[in-house]
């Protein structure tokens, strides 16, 4: 007889990678829709971004990840809150469009946290 778990995959807990291995660990997301970006976070960044081209119209293209959860998505999100549209999306105006015209660098994510830890 064989055991519940002989296929290697885990009994609890989600499984965040194509291999079924789990992976915690939290990205901050730039996903782009025709002229807005989405930025938001995820412990699952492959299953985030097939749920949002399941529910957008468009094609959507992911710009670009960083290790960081809630407090670096919530440190982008004032940065960027003059384009803020609704929700966790963006127009892609002003800085905002430069710093994605530019391959959304890590550093400005890095600078916003090193700010905020020096307040």
């Amino acid at each position: 007889m064989k055991a519940a778990n002989d296929n290697k995959r885990p009994v609890v807990g989600m499984a965040c990678s194509q291999d079924d291995v789990p992976d915690f660990t939290q990205l901050v997301y730039v996903i782009r829709c025709c002229n807005c970006v989405k930025i938001g976070y995820s412990s699952c960044l492959w299953r985030r971004e097939a749920e949002i081209r399941r529910l957008m119209l468009e094609p959507t293209t992911t710009l670009a990840s960083f290790l960081g959860g809630p407090y670096l998505e919530t440190l982008l999100h004032r940065h960027f809150i003059e384009y803020h549209i609704e929700n966790e999306w963006f127009e892609i105006s002003g800085p905002l469009k430069e710093w994605v015209d530019a391959g959304c660098p890590d550093d400005l994510p890095r600078i916003l946290a090193e700010r905020s830890s020096a307040a």
